[in-house]
């Protein structure tokens, strides 16, 4: 099961698939992570979703997490403002801590 083509999740999977020489027959293609959840406690198949995004399944035991040599691939982010000169003080702070943590070598996590 995977997500809709142009979704993150979606390339991060395909690159998996590359990584591991994984053809799939067959995919299921879903456009939310919500939808995946609920197939994959349905028993209709596997997929390869963040591992906060089954946070709250994995507690209450209803998805089983299989740990696959070559995970995790890891994802870029961006943060992304309004166009303004002046900002709040609080965004200011949320900027300044990101990258104070990924100046201090955590940007590999």
């Amino acid at each position: 099961m995977v997500r809709e083509e142009g979704s993150g999740t979606r390339d991060a999977t395909e690159k998996l698939f590359q990584t591991l020489q994984i053809r799939p027959t067959r995919l299921m293609e879903f456009g939310s992570t919500q939808s995946i959840k609920e197939a994959v406690e349905a028993g209709l198949g596997i997929s390869y979703l963040s591992e906060l995004t089954v946070k709250k399944e994995r507690l209450l035991g209803t998805i089983q997490v299989l740990n696959v040599k070559g995970t995790p691939i890891q994802r870029n982010f961006s943060v992304i403002t309004e166009s303004v000169e002046i900002h709040t003080k609080s965004m200011n702070l949320f900027i300044e801590l990101i990258e104070k943590y990924l100046n201090n070598g955590n940007s590999s996590k």
